[in-house]
């Protein structure tokens, strides 16, 4: 296993894409929130600063879902195959190096998030256990989020496919089946990325703009319980398939 994970960082941190893709995440938690707290002289709670953190998490599940794409497409996935005949020891070990990476990405981004909160006078910095839950609950929801995302992107295994749905489904199927009569007002409270933003902003996450009907700490299990449920359903496809 160690070996496996040793390959998985090795693919992962030689290619400038995943850097790039990182830099860009990181801009999107800490550089939008900072942003915002710089252009106002209003007061503000720390989980204020967290307008850029959806557009963060998007960019770390594109990452991670062409982290799998791309060993299908580059070839890299037969010749891991060669060192490694076992599927499902490499593709856990990809989801583990995709998700701790995904988690420090969003770790970096809430550190400045805090360093903004201490420096920048108009910021309320009394730190709840809210202000503590909206920021350092990113790098839970990221690493899960990319767990998710590496899971697509193993069983779609092509780019064109995966990074689309990975995008779409947030920002488009998630608020449109909120808001389908009936169907809406049952799944609406238990869909993924309805709890992922439930974790750090409960009173904002459904689709209407209203909260959800259970608090953060479940969210966050409901969310989980999606990422590890596509982990195993990819790792059990991968393991019966051809390379």
């Amino acid at each position: 296993m160690t070996g496996a994970l040793a390959g998985e960082w090795t693919k992962l941190s030689t290619t400038r894409a995943p850097w790039w893709t990182a830099a860009l995440a990181v801009l999107g938690l800490g550089g939008i929130g900072l942003g915002r707290a710089l252009s106002t002289s209003d007061t503000l709670p720390p989980a204020a600063l967290l307008d850029g953190a959806s557009l963060g998490l998007l960019v770390v599940m594109v990452l991670a879902t062409l982290a799998a794409t791309s060993d299908h497409t580059t070839g890299t996935h037969r010749l891991a195959l060669m060192a490694d005949a076992n599927r499902v020891r490499l593709f856990t070990a990809k989801a583990v190096v995709v998700s701790v990476v995904c988690a420090l990405v969003a770790a970096l981004g809430a550190g400045v998030l805090t360093l903004a909160s201490f420096t920048l006078t108009h910021l309320s910095t009394d730190w709840t256990a809210a202000d503590l839950r909206a920021v350092w609950g990113q790098p839970a929801t990221w690493a899960l989020g990319g767990l998710l995302a590496v899971s697509v992107g193993t069983l779609v295994r092509r780019s064109a496919f995966a990074a689309p749905l990975v995008v779409a489904w947030p920002i488009a199927v998630e608020p449109l089946a909120s808001v389908v009569p009936k169907i809406g007002e049952v799944v609406g409270d238990w869909l993924p990325f309805t709890n992922a933003l439930a974790v750090t902003n409960p009173a904002t996450a459904s689709a209407t703009g209203g909260g959800i009907g259970h608090g953060p700490w479940t969210a966050l299990a409901v969310f989980a319980a999606y990422a590890v449920a596509a982990a195993l359903v990819a790792a059990l496809v991968e393991a019966r398939r051809d390379a």
